[in-house]
């Protein structure tokens, strides 16, 4: 925060005497301008990660004031934190001023404005607007734009048909191989129902990392297939991998619902031989799984060892304890939490 400030002061002093500087020695412009470049630059990204809306307006009106409007750079910046900030009405405006835009410019607006649709719920078929813009532009697409893209479809109506069509396009220009492009695919496939669809994806990817195999995972428990999703653990065993902590929490929701007690204490084994029972979300997950087994004095043991807890945590254990009747132990639960 204290270098942040110190930023904002040395910009304020730069803008105070700029036209003095400028009219005394010319010379010395480039040298100006790389001073001021590099002190915007650092103000606008800490305004960005700390979400200081006020700041980067502030950083705004200087760079309009030192005629500075024009350098690619800090647009794309300018950009970052008002998508950011969720001003997305000030983005749009931002973008459309700029004389100059790259694949980064288009990208952080696209993307920024899928997290506009998920929390404010405009308009999502803006996205693909500014989509068709960037395509007749000449603008080539690249991973990171179908990437948000696709996150947007999942939040219109028929989006399942325009993801179809960016999958089309993903395969035409050649990203159908990018591990994050399918692990993008394979979620959207799975939260529509499409699981035949997500396999296909995953089968298409020769070189799989844990992330896709992980997202087909999840998206199997999603869909209530709980049975493939241990013959999906096997295979993807065979290729290499082990599993981390979303792979473990995700096999155990999967025997939580099936009611699977034996499985899952096999699962605990491996839990506990790769190191992950120190994890809040896979301990969760393991009292979960006791609980709805009806093995509530383990799911008690297991919620006793862990060593930190949250609001998951401590709500699974007590409705636990509430399935069972028992509401005087989720009372008293309830009383030290």
């Amino acid at each position: 925060m204290i270098y942040f400030n110190q930023q904002l002061l040395f910009l304020s002093t730069i803008v105070a005497t700029s036209n003095s500087l400028l009219a005394r020695e010319e010379v010395s412009v480039n040298n100006d301008s790389c001073k001021f470049h590099t002190c915007i630059s650092n103000a606008l990204k800490i305004s960005a990660k700390m979400g200081n809306l006020d700041e980067g307006k502030y950083i705004h009106g200087n760079v309009i004031k030192l005629g500075m409007t024009n350098v690619l750079s800090l647009g794309n910046q300018l950009l970052q934190v008002y998508v950011k900030c969720s001003e997305f009405v000030d983005a749009c405006n931002v973008f459309d001023e700029m004389c100059v835009r790259n694949i980064v410019t288009w990208n952080t607006l696209i993307c920024g404005l899928r997290y506009s649709v998920e929390r404010f719920k405009t308009n999502g078929h803006l996205g693909f607007c500014y989509f068709k813009q960037m395509l007749m532009e000449s603008v080539s697409p690249d991973c990171i734009t179908f990437c948000g893209l696709l996150r947007l479809s999942v939040e219109l109506k028929g989006g399942v048909w325009l993801a179809k069509e960016l999958h089309c396009a993903i395969v035409k220009l050649g990203y159908d191989q990018s591990c994050f492009l399918g692990a993008t695919l394979v979620d959207l496939y799975g939260k529509f129902g499409l699981i035949g669809e997500a396999r296909c994806v995953l089968d298409g990817v020769l070189a799989r990392d844990l992330v896709l195999w992980n997202v087909l995972i999840s998206c199997y428990v999603l869909n209530g297939l709980g049975e493939e999703v241990f013959w999906l653990f096997s295979l993807m065993r065979l290729e290499g991998f082990e599993g981390d902590e979303f792979t473990f929490a995700s096999l155990l929701n999967s025997c939580a619902s099936l009611g699977i007690y034996d499985t899952g204490r096999q699962i605990q084994g491996l839990v506990i031989k790769r190191c992950h029972n120190k994890d809040v979300v896979v301990e969760s997950a393991l009292v979960d799984m006791y609980a709805k087994n009806e093995h509530i004095n383990d799911a008690r043991k297991a919620f006793d060892a862990m060593a930190f807890r949250n609001v998951v945590s401590w709500t699974t254990i007590i409705v636990g304890y509430g399935r069972r009747g028992d509401g005087k132990e989720a009372t008293e639960l309830l009383k030290g939490w």
